[in-house]
């Protein structure tokens, strides 16, 4: 919203017409949305090349070393409030069932919910900033 407002006055106080005025707007409007979806594409990019190591990690530690992850995941249920008994049985089941997600998701904290997606973070970036400064250009168009 401020690439509008750093573009629309000095256009304004420069002797131009509406339709210049609302190009310049519009102009602004366009960078400041294609800043904003590059930032938070490269920022999620990241997190999701973060993401995907850990699942790579913990799939080769399921695989090498699965008692020491067994025993991982037991303690975690221990510190939960579980006794120790009822925390192996846990553990085992979850890990019979779903090996990488339970262990994914309560190792790491990842689930597919909550994963990085970078495209779908870019396009709502596009979006809400286009919505808001849509607003200021309907505006200056109304002047």
């Amino acid at each position: 919203m401020s690439e509008i407002i750093a573009y629309v006055p000095p256009a304004n106080r420069s002797g131009s017409g509406k339709p210049e005025i609302l190009i310049a707007g519009l102009a602004g409007l366009v960078a400041g949305a294609m800043s904003m979806a590059a930032g938070e594409y490269v920022s999620l990019s990241s997190q999701d090349d973060a993401e995907k190591a850990d699942l790579a990690r913990e799939t080769r530690e399921l695989a090498e070393t699965p008692e020491v992850e067994l025993e991982e995941l037991t303690l975690i249920y221990v510190e939960r409030g579980l006794d120790r008994n009822l925390a192996e049985k846990v553990a085992h089941q979850l890990t019979e069932r779903d090996a990488l997600g339970s262990h994914v998701r309560n190792e790491l904290g990842i689930s597919e919910t909550m994963m990085a997606r970078p495209i779908q973070a870019a396009l709502v970036s596009t979006l809400t900033t286009e919505g808001s400064g849509s607003s200021i250009s309907l505006s200056v168009d109304r002047a």
